[in-house]
């Protein structure tokens, strides 16, 4: 009686097919990638006009209550049209926080407590595109006003 060897089929893949395969999901992630960055841009952007928007439509209903366009500042160091407007934009617990008869810098309230309204975010003033908004001023000058007539330091260049 001959006995006859049954070979079993290999049931496994190959190397060779095991590397086509992750070649092939390879290519379609690098092309998945770049769409999904478009994506990404595309709603930084939309988000960013829609902020913009919202500043105009601020601005539009601060001209419907005082019949005029707010001021860019109301003196040099002085709160700017960015305070005048937070009303508008639904911030007015922050915008009540602002004593508008105080320069920037003199505002009450101690530096960091919740009652200081300088490091205060406002989401609208910042595209998500655009620089961090943890990027603060330590003083009201910028090389103007009181402070630099006094011979204080520059915020930008600490000269």
């Amino acid at each position: 009686m001959a006995r006859h060897s049954f070979r079993r089929p290999n049931v496994g893949f190959t190397l060779i097919e095991l590397l086509v395969v992750i070649a092939i999901i390879a290519t379609l992630i690098a092309l998945l990638v770049p769409a999904v960055q478009k994506v990404r841009e595309a709603s930084a952007r939309t988000q960013c006009a829609n902020h913009l928007k919202q500043i105009g439509l601020a601005i539009h209903n601060y001209h419907d209550s005082y019949k005029a366009l707010p001021p860019d500042r109301i003196v040099n160091d002085w709160a700017t049209w960015a305070v005048l407007i937070l009303p508008h934009i639904d911030q007015d617990p922050q915008f009540k926080k602002w004593d508008l008869k105080r320069r920037y810098a003199e505002q009450p309230g101690p530096v960091g407590s919740v009652n200081h309204p300088r490091p205060f975010h406002v989401a609208a003033y910042y595209c998500p595109s655009r620089r961090s908004p943890t990027v603060y001023s330590n003083s009201y000058t910028f090389q103007s006003g009181a402070a630099a007539d006094a011979g204080a330091a520059d915020d930008l260049t600490g000269s």
